[in-house]
């Protein structure tokens, strides 16, 4: 679940069965928003006060914060491919690549000689 407050002002608009759904479950907050088009649909637009899944500034603050949250625990990003990072982790080279909210880890033994 993202938590991050938003950084910038982000409005989204809600439109149909999701605005009315908004008016439904909390209607002392958003039914006075709600309006409709010509057609009979309703709209809702909304204020993000923290990050919301599936948005673009949302997901770009997932990957600030991981990152930095990675560059804390010693991983240095690939100068090649901005999703993925290394670290030596007790004789191992351990690598995170993601897409998106997407992690995956590989740890490579590496022989001594």
């Amino acid at each position: 679940m993202l938590k991050w407050k938003m950084d910038d002002v982000v409005y989204m608009v809600m439109r149909g069965e999701l605005a009315e759904l908004m008016a439904e479950t909390a209607p002392q907050i958003y039914r006075q928003y709600v309006t409709y088009g010509k057609g009979g649909e309703a709209i809702l637009y909304v204020k993000l006060q923290k990050a919301l899944y599936g948005c673009l500034k949302s997901a770009l603050l997932f990957y600030r914060k991981l990152v930095g949250e990675m560059a804390e625990k010693g991983f240095i990003l690939n100068p090649y491919d901005p999703c993925a990072a290394n670290c030596d982790v007790n004789g191992s080279q351990m690598t995170i690549t993601w897409h998106i909210d997407d992690l995956n880890i590989y740890r490579m033994l590496i022989a001594r000689r």
